[in-house]
């Protein structure tokens, strides 16, 4: 059998592999998959399937055709050898990947929890939150930046396209802001919107973050979408108001050492 990595992979065939998967992609790790390079798979002449490499020699993403090769962890285990990667970033929703990735991997260990909307969420009467305009961007990255570490050449752009899609609020006290929350439809999985939050560090463990994912959903579930989330393993506050609000954890990312 012999294998080979061909040229970018036909759209065709992403959108066969998105049709496997077990429920909708998370957007946190589904913006890295997206912008790693795919390669097609060539076994024998013929593609049946394709990978994705990001800039770090990371593979994120394997897929092969359902009985095209009798032996996909052969394929995967010469994709590896021929990218030479040594890490993988595989997503519970893809089953076979992850599969492949548990049988062969060392140091598996989750780097993101996805959660599903499944249950009321808390009333949070008075609370209420600002649709941001053009007018806050500058205010708005700037907010972020004294909360995460996200550099502001990532920031201005998404920041930019989710005031303009009126997917981000904001709530203020006095002449500060308190949080900021986005609530975006899903592009890729009809009648589910991703949720996200940020609350400054001075307004963190004051009961905050529960009222803005309580808002957040309360405007998925009027537009009639299943709201989703997700956070890091070791973000304990926003895993507590993640389900305090009525998520739950459905699936998670893994970082496996291949």
């Amino acid at each position: 059998m012999q294998i080979l990595l061909g040229e970018e992979t036909p759209e065709s065939w992403v959108q066969e592999y998105e049709r496997t998967l077990l429920a909708p992609r998370d957007d946190m790790w589904a913006a890295f998959a997206d912008m790693a390079t795919t390669r097609s798979i060539v076994v024998d002449g013929a593609v049946v399937g394709f990978c994705s490499v990001d800039e770090a020699d990371a593979l994120h993403r394997l897929y092969v055709g359902p009985g095209l090769v009798e032996n996909s962890a052969a394929v995967f285990a010469e994709v590896v050898a021929q990218l030479r990667v040594a890490k993988a970033y595989p997503c519970t929703i893809d089953e076979a990947f992850t599969h492949m990735c548990r049988e062969v991997g060392v140091g598996i260990v989750p780097v993101g929890l996805m959660y599903r909307h499944t249950k009321a969420a808390p009333e949070t009467p008075g609370f209420e939150m600002q649709i941001a305009t053009e007018a806050d961007l500058d205010h708005a990255i700037a907010f972020v930046r004294t909360a995460t570490d996200d550099p502001e050449e990532f920031l201005r752009p998404y920041l930019s396209d989710r005031i303009a899609g009126r997917e981000l609020h904001m709530t203020q006290r006095a002449d500060h802001w308190v949080a900021i929350g986005e609530c975006r439809k899903d592009q890729r999985s009809a009648g589910f919107a991703h949720v996200g939050m940020i609350v400054g560090r001075e307004h963190r463990g004051t009961g905050v973050g529960t009222q803005v994912l309580s808002y957040l959903v309360k405007i998925a579930t009027e537009r009639g979408w299943a709201a989703l989330c997700s956070t890091e393993p070791d973000n304990v506050a926003a895993r507590k108001a993640i389900e305090r609000v009525g998520f739950r954890e459905y699936h998670q990312v893994l970082s496996v050492d291949l």
